[in-house]
C-alpha cells in the first residue's frame, strides 16, 4: 500500500536516478572518431558474373589520401585464368562512407576500357565494392588492407 507521502519520494527518486544515467560520468559525447585514411595497400576478389561464364579477378590496390582525393597504382590480376595482368592508375574520392574511383587499365600494350571502383569504406580495414566497365558488371567484391 502506497501512502500519499511516498509516491513524491518514489518520483523524485526515480527522476534522480534517471538524470544519473542519462549524465553518465559527466563526458562530453562528441563526433565518433574519423576513419583512418585509405592510405596503405589493399586487395581482394571480385567475381563477375557474366553469363555462362564467372571470372574471379584479384585487384591489387597502392592508394594515397590527402583531404578528401585518392590516388595510387593497381594491378587486376585474373585468378585461374590465363588472361594477363592489367596494370592500373588510379583516382578518385573518399567522402566517408563512401569511395568511387576511376582505374585506367593497360591491356598489354593499349588502354582498356575506364573501370569504375564504387562502394562503401565499412572500417579501417575494409571495402565493400563493385567493379563496373571493360566487362565488369557490378562485379562484388571486398578489400581488405593489407
Amino acid at each position: 500500500m502506497t501512502t500519499r507521502t511516498s509516491t513524491p519520494l518514489l518520483a523524485v527518486s526515480l527522476l534522480a536516478f534517471f538524470l544519473s544515467a542519462a549524465c553518465g560520468d559527466g563526458g562530453e559525447i562528441g563526433p565518433p572518431d574519423p576513419p583512418a585514411p585509405l592510405t596503405g595497400d589493399w586487395a581482394g576478389n571480385f567475381e563477375n558474373d557474366i553469363g555462362p561464364i564467372i571470372l574471379n579477378r584479384t585487384l591489387t590496390l597502392a592508394l594515397e589520401e590527402t583531404a578528401t582525393n585518392v590516388t595510387g597504382s593497381g594491378a587486376i590480376a585474373a585468378t585461374g585464368h590465363p588472361d594477363p595482368n592489367f596494370a592500373c592508375t588510379v583516382s578518385g574520392t573518399h567522402t566517408h562512407p563512401a569511395i568511387e574511383f576511376a582505374l585506367t587499365c593497360t591491356c598489354g600494350t593499349t588502354q582498356c576500357g575506364p573501370v569504375t571502383l564504387t562502394g562503401t569504406y565499412t572500417n579501417d580495414s575494409t571495402i565493400e565494392a563493385f567493379l563496373n566497365g571493360s566487362g565488369f558488371v557490378n562485379a562484388p567484391g571486398t578489400l581488405r588492407r593489407r
